[in-house]
């Protein structure tokens, strides 16, 4: 089985699928890795490229960090592609924009902030109810399914590998990641949002509360 995202079970602060030391700053790192590894093998033959910055380098927190992981990959995904699509648009005679991510972690915070921020042009204040919106298709209900069903939220979050065949550009993937997402975010106590400044780009904005017993499932 894979292991991308999953708690180390050799770890001493690992108990089931909590980190009781999990570094934010590891999970984002290598789900930047993923999200550009599954750039160069898409069809766009290219990864934009990351910065990474703020506060978290040295600070661990618990939480899940398959479910971290998930997220992040998503998110990150999602500013790849406007990234990309945006320069080929251009004819590739415009530079690629950097995505940066910028974390917030600090022992005295109840909650950690990660914020990745594109300029690939946004979208407009219309789109912004549908945004998070499951009924993008029709293959809506067969996802939802897929994705919560019988095992239950937390054993869905199973390690992800990058796709070998076209991974950016599988609809089943690109129509719920943001929706799916912000219920991740939601299950335990965080959140997620929005903010589009177009032409410009969009600023995402994820929420995550350190775990405690009580926002565990029984």
């Amino acid at each position: 089985e894979s292991s991308r995202g999953s708690a180390d079970r050799t770890k001493p602060s690992v108990v089931g699928l909590v980190d009781y030391e999990m570094s934010s700053f590891d999970v984002c790192c290598q789900a930047i890795a993923d999200v550009q590894a599954e750039c160069r093998m898409s069809v766009f033959r290219i990864a934009p490229p990351f910065t990474m910055h703020g506060h978290g380098h040295s600070t661990t927190m618990a939480y899940l960090p398959r479910h971290l992981y998930k997220i992040l990959r998503d998110l990150l995904r999602n500013a790849a592609t406007a990234t990309l699509k945006k320069y080929v648009a251009s004819n590739r005679k415009e530079p690629m924009q950097q995505i940066q991510v910028i974390i917030s972690d600090s022992t005295t915070n109840s909650d950690v902030s990660i914020k990745i921020s594109d300029e690939a042009g946004g979208f407009p204040r219309s789109k912004a109810r549908t945004i998070f919106s499951f009924a993008k298709d029709l293959n809506t209900e067969q996802t939802l399914a897929s994705v919560l069903a019988d095992q239950g939220l937390c054993r869905t979050l199973g390690a992800m590998e990058p796709s070998d065949a076209h991974p950016l550009d599988r609809g089943a993937i690109a129509g719920h990641g943001l929706p799916i997402s912000r219920v991740y975010a939601r299950y335990f106590d965080g959140d997620l949002r929005l903010r589009s400044t177009p032409p410009v780009g969009t600023d995402v904005y994820l929420y995550i509360s350190r775990v405690n017993e009580n926002l565990l499932p029984t």
